[in-house]
């Protein structure tokens, strides 16, 4: 039995995310979804929105909100099957973005791009939140079930 399963009652999603984690390196605009495989939602300044709102059972693979400029208050808020799992409040993410599933690397000497993907199971939703007081752009990737 996986780690993901209970007794009959199928994939279990999860109750917390760690806060704290982040990316390596700026990438951002169309390069940086090129980059790490995902699709980009661009965040207007001073605004918050749902950057991924989805109903069904699906598996979320990489997540990540960053800035091109420099930043002084962003926020992400992540709630899975009506639970919120993660919420984090950061600074200046231009060069660290808050990283919430999937890991990311960036080496600007030979620009080259390092990811892994994670699977974040959900089962009826996945909603996600950002908020920022520049322009900002959360980067996904997940897929349903």
């Amino acid at each position: 039995m996986s780690s993901f399963s209970t007794a009959g009652g199928g994939v279990k999603a999860p109750t917390a995310l760690l806060t704290g984690r982040r990316t390596q390196g700026s990438t951002v605009g169309e390069l940086g979804a090129t980059r790490t495989g995902t699709i980009r939602y661009v965040l207007a300044a001073g605004t918050t929105a749902d950057a991924v709102n989805v109903t069904g059972s699906g598996v979320w693979h990489m997540g990540y909100f960053q800035t091109d400029v420099t930043s002084t208050t962003a926020t992400v808020t992540v709630t899975i099957d009506g639970v919120q799992v993660y919420t984090e409040t950061a600074g200046n993410i231009i060069t660290s973005g808050m990283l919430q599933a999937g890991a990311f690397f960036f080496d600007y000497v030979g620009s080259e791009a390092t990811l892994a993907y994670e699977s974040v199971p959900f089962n009826k939703s996945l909603v996600i939140n950002v908020s920022c007081d520049v322009e900002a752009y959360y980067y996904y990737n997940y897929y349903l079930t």
